[in-house]
């Protein structure tokens, strides 16, 4: 196991969408295409996914949780059916006792030299670590924990970091620098969190599932 059972959800500020909500009828879908790309990692670039919406119902709320899941990780986002001013957002991920991470704290540049973490002292520490946030675990798996499709649209969310609360092994969603809460005035949905998962490092940093997760450019 990569990623052990980890919570979801939002808080606003009239009502708290993680817990007591129902489980509505969920769909799925299956995507699969092969784009072009005139930079980057690869010249040709497969985009295949299987994709689960699962509604949660509570009161006039219905929060849908949107999983896409890659042959190399996952991504999940949140959709909400009305406007509403976020203070919180319970989203995790924990991950096995036995591991390294790499990353730093949050700025606003992204100009840092990455600095090595045991997960004894991330669980034990009261931390915030900026995305991307790199692991090993068990000896074995690579994780790289980001985000996507962040600003990409006409009332864009907030870009986001990372948490931890001493003894907690959960590693928390948390908005970025300096925010406090986003307020998002119609129905939205949230960027992607998002998790790679391979078996060596050389898998890891090949993934295309991050820009798969973000729309494709437009050229003006």
């Amino acid at each position: 196991t990569v990623i052990e059972p980890s919570k979801l959800g939002l808080v606003t500020t009239t009502e708290d969408l993680s817990n007591g909500l129902a489980l509505q009828a969920s769909s799925t879908s299956t995507f699969d295409e092969t784009y072009s790309m005139p930079y980057g990692k690869h010249a040709e670039i497969r985009n295949h996914y299987n994709e689960i919406s699962i509604p949660l119902k509570k009161g006039d709320s219905v929060l849908t949780v949107i999983s896409r899941v890659y042959d190399d990780g996952v991504g999940f986002r949140y959709a909400l059916n009305h406007g509403a001013t976020i203070k919180d957002e319970t989203s995790q991920v924990v991950f096995p006792t036995n591991g390294t991470l790499w990353g730093n704290g949050p700025n606003a540049t992204y100009e840092w030299n990455f600095t090595e973490f045991g997960m004894d002292k991330v669980n034990s520490a009261w931390a915030d670590y900026s995305l991307p946030l790199t692991g090993n675990f068990n000896n074995k798996y690579w994780v790289l924990v980001s985000e996507a499709n962040v600003f990409n649209e006409s009332d864009p969310y907030c870009a986001g970091c990372l948490s931890t609360s001493g003894g907690s092994r959960a590693i928390k969603w948390k908005f970025g620098v300096k925010t406090k809460s986003v307020t998002m005035n119609n129905a939205f949905h949230t960027p992607w969190r998002a998790m790679v998962v391979a078996d060596n490092l050389n898998d890891m940093s090949s993934s295309d599932l991050i820009l798969n997760l973000n729309p494709p450019s437009v050229l003006e």
